[in-house]
């Protein structure tokens, strides 16, 4: 396996394989060429790509904002969409439990989450989101979806369509 480490000026380690002294003293072992240069070329070929893949991801979520608005226009995006990453979008609904959206969801293939991964199992609602104002029904009314390399315009369109007939489902259910 290969990785890398970024230490600043002054950072201290501490050996983690001690032997032949390779990686400066810090990691002795056989160095694994082929990973390195392939590791290399990957953060070639990926810095070459940002951009460009930036502009596609922006416009894929650009477009799946547009089609739940027009179906939901009391949805609250709860970003700054020039400001927030590319790739990401949190959205609530008022009045649904985004919990059971969840589940709707990943049972129609379409995997949302209601908060940030790191606090997934705290069962504590978000303090960013309520930081910036969010009500306590919003933020339980909150998904999280992030966008990815391998995602197109068909799959998020489908992403929409789902979340419009969960949504709609959940409102129905609780007329």
């Amino acid at each position: 396996q290969v990785g890398l480490l970024w230490v600043r000026p002054g950072g201290k380690l501490r050996p983690t394989i001690v032997g032949g002294g390779q990686e400066a003293g810090l990691r002795s072992g056989t160095e694994n060429v082929a990973g390195v240069v392939g590791f290399a070329t990957a953060l070639e070929l990926a810095t070459k790509r940002r951009s460009g893949e930036a502009k596609r991801l922006r416009g894929l979520r650009d477009t799946l904002v547009k089609k739940l608005l027009a179906a939901f226009p009391d949805m609250i995006i709860s970003s700054d969409q020039k400001k927030s990453l590319v790739n990401f979008l949190n959205i609530s609904f008022p009045g649904v439990d985004a919990e059971r959206l969840v589940f709707l969801l990943e049972a129609r293939g379409v995997l949302v989450a209601t908060g940030s991964a790191c606090a997934a199992n705290l069962g504590t609602r978000s303090h960013v989101l309520a930081a910036i104002g969010l009500s306590d029904a919003e933020i339980n009314g909150s998904l999280r979806l992030t966008l990815g390399r391998l995602n197109d315009e068909a799959q998020v369109m489908r992403a929409a369509d789902e979340i419009i007939a969960a949504v709609r489902t959940e409102r129905e259910r609780m007329r």
